[in-house]
């Protein structure tokens, strides 16, 4: 793509606006991406610190975004999104931190409940096997067993109910 490699016209730091444009980006992302755009590492380091004293650059707000992002909107658990930033280069005591702060506002239960009724509701064939499935769905989403389990009993419950009413 034509469109990855360094303009000559272009310094790091206006390439990093305009990646920082569409989407906050950690600082190690950031860095890979310039990196790969052929930019020296001594205009990268510079460009990077002079985004944070600008605040256009802050790992805090990137985690945060993406932890809403990938909780609430894309409904993965903590568990999940916590891998996701640290493949992200994102340090692991801010992960925990930020985490900590948004499981305040952000109810992974209730998450975990609405991605299981919504699977649930693609589900075919015996009880056992839906059930199966069903883990193992909210499993590979991150979310912690505990809630998975009680989630799941609670929607397969309600099949039960549901096969009794008249």
């Amino acid at each position: 793509m034509a469109d990855k490699k360094k303009n000559p016209r272009q310094s790091a730091f206006d390439s990093a606006l305009r990646i920082l444009s569409l989407r906050d980006h950690g600082r190690v992302e950031l860095r890979r991406k310039l990196s790969e755009r052929g930019f020296e590492a001594e205009e990268i380091r510079q460009s990077l610190t002079r985004l944070e004293d600008l605040s256009y650059l802050d790992d805090r707000r990137f985690s945060e975004a993406m932890i809403r992002s990938w909780v609430e909107r894309k409904g993965h658990g903590f568990t999940s999104a916590r891998s996701k930033l640290l493949k992200a280069g994102v340090d692991e005591v801010l992960i925990a931190e930020v985490m900590e702060e948004s499981g305040d506002s952000i109810n992974e239960r209730k998450i975990c409940l609405r991605e299981a009724a919504r699977k649930k509701s693609k589900l075919r064939g015996e009880a056992r096997k839906r059930r199966d499935k069903l883990l193992r769905f909210l499993a590979g989403r991150g979310f912690p067993a505990s809630i998975v389990y009680d989630v799941v009993e609670k929607v397969m419950s309600e099949d039960k109910d549901e096969d009794e009413q008249p």
